[in-house]
Parts: C-alpha cells; structure tokens; sequence
C-alpha cells in the first residue's frame, strides 16, 4: 500500500499555531529596543489569524495578525490602524523565530523568538 506524503503546505497545518504564543523582540536597527509580545493564533489549515499585544514599543501595542504556513515557514502581519509589522520565520515543534520589519515606524527591523505557551 502506497499512501501519499503531506505537502509542504499542508505539513506545517493541522493546528500546530493555534492558541497562545509569547515572544521576545529584538530591533536591529535601534540599538537597545527590545521587548515582548504575545499572540492569539486561530488557524484553520494554512491560514492564520489572530490578535498580537506588543509590549515597549511607541507604534503597534495591540493589532490583528493575518498570515500563512508554508511548510516550517510562517509569515504573518500585523495591523493596528496605519501602522503595519511584517514577520517572517520558521516553526519548530512549539518554537518559532525570525524577523520583523516595521516601515512605518522608523523603518524599524529586527528580531523576534516565541513559544508556545
């Protein structure tokens, strides 16, 4: 008997995003900005969605997140009025980390970390 292997779409589903994660930021281009966050994901298959509050940052403190899996890579964006973060990583098992870019607050770029919690 042959069955078929997930796609990489497909592999990265089945719910392994959804529910809580809290995180720690990092920027790169502001030396000494940091802080952390947390995210409520909802998924349904490789869709995301959600809410973030981001804690010592003057531009987004909470927003709703929208992304996708693809795989062990995530991205998702964040939105709190005209202010938007783009966050692009991989996920292991209960662990994800990667990078952000925020253009409209100084064109701020750094690092994130987050686990389940």
């Amino acid at each position: 008997m042959v069955t078929a292997s997930p796609t990489p779409s497909e592999s990265g589903a089945a719910g392994a995003i959804q529910g809580p994660w809290d995180g720690t930021w990092t920027s790169t281009s502001s030396p000494g900005a940091n802080g952390t966050f947390h995210i409520e994901f909802t998924q349904s298959g490789i869709q995301l969605n959600g809410s973030i509050t981001i804690r010592n940052t003057p531009c987004i403190t909470t927003g709703t997140i929208t992304g996708a899996l693809a795989g062990n890579r995530i991205t998702f964006g964040a939105v709190q009025g005209a202010q938007t973060i783009a966050y692009t990583g991989t996920i292991t098992g209960t662990s994800m980390s990667g990078t952000y870019a925020a253009p409209k607050c100084g064109n701020g770029v750094g690092n994130w970390h987050a686990t389940k919690a």
